[in-house]
């Protein structure tokens, strides 16, 4: 066989190969189960880079991203007094209810367990503080018309006396990058 003809032949051999590999690909797509799930997307407003205002002032930033082929929404939040945390969010399709798990550097844990309802994402769960003790801890977030999101927490030792602990207006865009 002589040169040209050997160099046309692995000339084809290559396309031939190339286009095998790319029908195998195509194939193997990796599948993408939460952003293809309209309940894992219910929480979706929450994403993006915020400043979070208290009583009229800076309270603190917060950065919200999609991570996993939308299938946890991550938190991490910091304040200028250096209180800290994160959290990861997720929607459950084992309970079709959402999950999060907030951590901060004082020690706090809280498990919470919610569902989108009317609009509004809501959550319930237990706070774990570092001395062992354990109250109850509810959470709402509200979209606002103009982008902003409302979030409310709420703790009770009891279950049924309330105490407002936070209530935060999440500011995007401009006022919201760090």
């Amino acid at each position: 066989m002589n040169y040209a003809r050997w160099i046309a032949c692995l000339a084809v051999a290559l396309v031939l190969a190339a286009s095998v590999l790319a029908q195998d690909t195509k194939k193997k797509k990796t599948p993408t189960p939460c952003a293809d799930n309209a309940n894992a997307r219910q929480f979706d407003f929450w994403v993006g880079q915020w400043k979070v205002m208290a009583n009229g002032k800076t309270a603190g930033h917060n950065v919200i991203s999609e991570r996993h082929n939308g299938c946890l929404i991550h938190e991490s939040y910091t304040t200028p007094s250096g209180y800290s945390g994160e959290s990861v969010n997720f929607f459950d399709p084992s309970t079709q209810s959402w999950r999060q798990i907030w951590i901060d550097n004082t020690g706090n844990v809280i498990w919470y367990e919610g569902e989108l309802v009317d609009g509004e994402m809501r959550f319930l769960g237990d706070l774990h503080a570092p001395n062992g003790k354990t109250q109850k801890s509810r959470m709402t977030f509200t979209p606002n018309e103009d982008g902003s999101v409302r979030q409310l927490m709420e703790q009770s030792s009891d279950g049924a006396d309330w105490k407002t602990v936070f209530d935060g207006l999440y500011v995007q865009g401009e006022e919201g990058a760090r």
